[in-house]
């Protein structure tokens, strides 16, 4: 009877936690509007304007900026890549700079993920949690700003006052360079060896082939280089948790 009431106990608790940790269904409109309520639904018919669902009440997806369900919360695009295309963006780390990886709406726009197998983090169409593509920073009384693309010149302004976080994107920027200057050696490598044989046929040599080489290296700068702009934003958040420590 113990062991009973013991486990009848622990179910409780995990459902009751399960309802703690339900997310609040809300969308976030471009005009500053919020609405919340327990059903979100994302609908694209063919041929007809895409909307959000909620509550029986509908929004047009060019309205809505960011919205949240079950899955997680998203970010509308259309500010970077026009309001014409479909294109959003999952939050997947919360901070003073939030960081964001963009998704396949069709798979996290329903009540259940929508994958092409199990469920699971080696699914293709999931986000892995692991790429930096946009950000915001918490700077709006919903803690999001107005999104931006990651790009080395967009975070060097808005993470220059720390220095750790400038230091990771000097080195995305020394890789860059790096990168460009392989891809113009082995081009120029190529380029004068066609020209030195530019009276008989041209044929594939040791030399061309160094030139690729050279070239085709600067493929491998570019995972460290998309880390360092991780970094620089982990960086950030660091920084912003010791001060709230203090």
């Amino acid at each position: 009877m113990k062991t009973l009431l013991t486990t009848l106990a622990c179910i409780g608790f995990i459902c009751s936690q399960a309802q703690l940790t339900q997310k609040e269904h809300k969308v976030v409109l471009y005009s500053g509007d919020v609405y919340a309520g327990e059903h979100l639904l994302y609908e694209s018919p063919i041929l007809q304007t895409p909307v959000f669902t909620l509550q029986n009440e509908s929004y047009e997806s060019n309205t809505v900026e960011y919205f949240q369900n079950n899955h997680g919360f998203f970010a509308n695009l259309g500010r970077i890549h026009g309001m014409n295309k479909e294109r959003y963006a999952m939050r997947i780390e919360l901070g003073k700079i939030n960081l964001y990886e963009e998704v396949d709406l069709s798979v996290y726009g329903g009540e259940e993920l929508q994958t092409e197998g199990t469920n699971n983090n080696q699914d293709p169409m999931l986000a892995t949690g692991k790429v930096l593509e946009y950000y915001t920073m918490g700077e709006s009384s919903m803690g999001e700003s107005s999104i931006r693309k990651a790009t080395y010149s967009n975070l060097k302004v808005d993470l220059r006052e720390n220095a750790s976080s400038m230091a990771h994107l000097r080195k995305h920027r020394n890789y860059k360079i790096l990168q460009w200057g392989m891809i113009g050696i082995g081009s120029g490598i190529i380029a004068a060896n066609i020209i030195s044989n530019a009276s008989g046929a041209v044929r594939f040599n040791p030399v061309m082939a160094i030139g690729i080489a050279i070239g085709g290296g600067s493929y491998f700068m570019e995972a460290p280089k998309k880390d360092e702009l991780w970094l620089a934003a982990d960086e950030y958040n660091k920084e912003a948790e010791v001060l709230s420590e203090r």
